[in-house]
């Protein structure tokens, strides 16, 4: 969405930084799963996007196949929700620019630093864990 302001200013970008309302396909509105609790995630959940706005939960994954997929939302007041997601004992969660990579570590969403609607989409390898394939927002790997 753009905007015309003025004859000086031109016109500006007043698009969202992250459209909830449609998914990379183009056109489908997404299916928010909501979570008011912690969750164990299924791996016929896989596709799924979850949405949390309680503090304090935790999305833990069932051990990584190849192909499985999963978004997790912070649907949260801004600096209101800590959101977690935890591999299984032997898997890690890498990329993104998230450092650690180590076995059986969360990645967060800090908490002081949330803003509604930060999000971390995941993709399981089969091997070694899973692979961030998107994210926004301040997400750390748990220490």
């Amino acid at each position: 969405l753009v905007e015309y302001v003025s004859t000086t200013s031109g016109w500006i970008d007043i698009e969202p930084a992250v459209d909830i309302a449609r998914n990379r396909k183009g056109g489908e509105a997404l299916e928010f799963i909501t979570k008011a609790a912690s969750y164990t995630v299924l791996g016929t959940d896989s596709g799924a996007v979850f949405a949390i706005a309680t503090d304090a939960k935790v999305f833990t994954l069932p051990s990584t196949a190849k192909g499985l997929r999963y978004q997790f939302w912070n649907t949260g007041a801004d600096s209101a929700v800590l959101l977690s997601v935890s591999p299984a004992a032997a898997d890690r969660i890498r990329g993104g620019g998230i450092a650690g990579g180590a076995d059986n570590k969360d990645h967060q969403n800090t908490k002081a630093t949330a803003k509604m609607y930060d999000m971390l989409e995941i993709v399981g390898d089969g091997a070694d864990g899973w692979i961030v394939t998107q994210k926004q927002g301040t997400w750390v790997a748990e220490a």
